[in-house]
């Protein structure tokens, strides 16, 4: 049984706001002040740490990646983007969000405490949509209208566009889900309708796809008595066949049904796959990859941007090593909750740990780093390992 420190998981959610409210980047040092706090709490409390043979392996080689940056990195990479100050950020990071506070919260907490979050974070953003921009501490303005299915301005909340919003909403409408399912209570299911507002209002379509993975993963669990056996494979064949449908162009033209396209991320994409190759094996490390990509990109327009996914950011900023390394942390972890699902917090963890290997697509954040959705994203994978580790969890 672990105990409950909700004070600093909240702590770090709302510290983790502010580079997102103020534009200023000096407030990640509050951030990371926190995440050296909760290391020595774990000291403190004479607590080790949870370690699989895949944590082990795969963080391991993604860690010493990033030590080696830390002392051999290309001269374009100076400032705060210079990977000797980056690279031990990332690692704490890792350290923090993976197997720190998974060690410090329960699960129950963990659900809750997210879920919550996020529904603020919405209704603090709802009344910019509906009457338009406001004043709260910070500006408060809706995104433009982009899809005429949705010609309401778009909800982006705190944050500077809708898909960060997504972020969040879209693991802590799942959370929701499972609170809601498990303790059968109005409190719960308003908090789901929520956050499924929240998540539909900002129109990522990406995150809009990914939860309907997991609402279809949840139907079939429900659908099959609660047998995990039947639910993976067919929802992995349901995923299969949507992807090709959408690779294809089958999907119907039907305006309820967002079209997902890598309009603009096909050129931040090869580019990357281009400058990859001056450094194949691991990568440029962490520092700002617009730059890095900068001589291969072909569209004027997307000047400067980084890749706009994880694994291509991964695969320039860490190889092939790395990015494989990361790869095979997420499926072997994916694959070892499946085995470990019993009710529906851990098949919420299951989706939730699913999901974010969807988002992260077209998502630039990873499991590790110092914004709120990373941390969520750690954390997901965090309790997976440390539900491995342990019979048994609150």
């Amino acid at each position: 049984m672990s105990t409950n420190h909700r004070w600093l998981y909240i702590s770090l959610l709302l510290i983790g706001l502010l580079p997102y409210i103020t534009g200023n980047f000096l407030t990640y040092s509050l951030t990371i002040i926190l995440y050296i706090l909760a290391l020595v709490l774990l000291v403190l409390m004479n607590k080790s740490i949870n370690l699989t043979v895949s944590s082990l392996l795969f963080l391991g080689a993604l860690t010493i990646i990033y030590i080696i940056h830390m002392f051999v990195h290309t001269p374009i990479h100076v400032g705060i983007w210079s990977p000797t100050i980056r690279s031990p950020v990332l690692i704490l990071s890792i350290l923090v969000n993976i197997f720190v506070l998974p060690r410090l919260l329960s699960l129950d907490s963990f659900f809750k405490i997210t879920s919550i979050f996020s529904v603020i974070l919405v209704l603090i953003g709802l009344p910019s949509v509906i009457l338009g921009p406001y004043s709260i501490i910070v500006p408060i303005e809706p995104h433009p209208a982009q899809h005429d299915f949705l010609p309401t301005p778009l909800l982006s909340s705190i944050f500077a566009g809708p898909n960060s919003l997504a972020r969040i909403a879209l693991p802590s409408t799942i959370f929701s889900f499972s609170l809601m399912l498990v303790y059968k209570n109005r409190l719960y299911s308003t908090i789901f309708l929520i956050n499924s507002a929240g998540l539909f209002l900002s129109y990522s379509r990406i995150n809009l796809g990914a939860l309907l993975v997991g609402i279809t993963m949840f139907l079939l669990y429900i659908i099959f008595d609660r047998n995990i056996e039947y639910t993976f494979p067919i929802a992995g064949a349901v995923i299969g066949v949507t992807v090709v449908i959408i690779s294809y162009g089958l999907m119907p033209d039907l305006p309820i049904i967002p079209q997902v396209h890598v309009s603009g991320r096909d050129v931040l994409w090869n580019a990357t796959l281009q400058a990859s190759t001056d450094n194949p094996l691991i990568g440029f490390g962490p520092g700002n990859q617009g730059e890095d990509i900068q001589p291969y990109i072909t569209d004027p327009r997307y000047a400067g941007l980084n890749p706009h996914s994880a694994y291509f950011r991964l695969l320039l900023s860490t190889g092939i090593i790395g990015l494989i390394s990361y790869l095979m942390f997420l499926i072997t972890n994916i694959v070892l909750q499946s085995k470990q699902v019993t009710d529906y917090f851990s098949l919420g963890l299951l989706i939730a740990a699913i999901i974010v290997c969807i988002n992260q697509i077209t998502g630039s954040y990873s499991l590790f780093g110092l914004s709120p959705w990373s941390m969520i994203a750690g954390m997901t994978f965090g309790f997976i390992i440390k539900r491995s580790c342990s019979s048994h969890y609150s």
